[in-house]
């Protein structure tokens, strides 16, 4: 049974588990070794500014997502999608999908707070195409049962081509300011008005002026 909660790193069994988790997950990409300074730094340089979602099976932690919310407008950014690849595997998502329990968590808070429209970067490798609807239908919050329908709206709002730099300031932070061999979409999705606290004010704008 998967578990969500998020990740506190002043405790160090927190900081062990991620530790081991990201240790492993470097190894799949050719990094066999974390240093204890990477890892201090990384903690360090996101802990504040962001919150770490962690997905546990049995108290292991298997999978982590962090989020961090704009400080300008009422919207957030998701990415550092960790995952155990000895035991679950991107882009073949199911209800019971760390990944998935970890993303209806995360779309509850912030939902809850008023923050509808979130951005996310989708990388494309050769032989591998991502499929952006694949994790949000399976959510919960991301999928509307009875009318078959996702609850968020998805656009690309940036192509980078592989190499590229995005445009805007944000999304670098979202790709972490460095240069990529592939190409990456940058996704927004927004919450559709139906289901927003205040409702269709556009459609329904003229009820406010009788």
């Amino acid at each position: 049974m998967i578990t969500v909660r998020p990740l506190d790193f002043s405790k160090q069994e927190d900081i062990y588990q991620f530790r081991t988790l990201y240790a492993a997950w470097l190894k799949h990409y050719g990094v066999t070794t974390l240093s204890d300074e990477r890892l201090r730094g990384f903690i360090i340089f996101y802990r504040y500014e962001s919150n770490f979602v962690g997905a546990f099976e049995d108290n292991e932690l298997v999978a982590v997502m962090r989020y961090y919310r704009s400080r300008m407008v009422p919207y957030y950014y998701l990415n550092s999608l960790i995952l155990d690849q000895d035991k679950f595997t991107y882009n073949e998502y199911n209800a019971d999908h760390p990944f998935v329990k970890i993303l209806d968590y995360i779309l509850q808070t912030m939902e809850s707070e008023g923050r509808y429209t979130w951005f996310q970067s989708y990388f494309y490798h050769e032989g591998n195409v991502e499929n952006p609807n694949d994790l949000i239908k399976h959510c919960v919050n991301g999928w509307d049962t009875e009318k078959q329908q996702l609850r968020y709206d998805r656009y690309v709002e940036e192509f980078i081509p592989k190499n590229g730099r995005s445009k805007s300031s944000s999304f670098e932070m979202l790709l972490f300011t460095k240069i990529w061999p592939t190409d990456i979409n940058i996704v927004q999705a927004s919450l559709k008005p139906e289901y927003r606290k205040v409702g269709d004010v556009i459609n329904e704008e003229y009820k406010f002026f009788i």
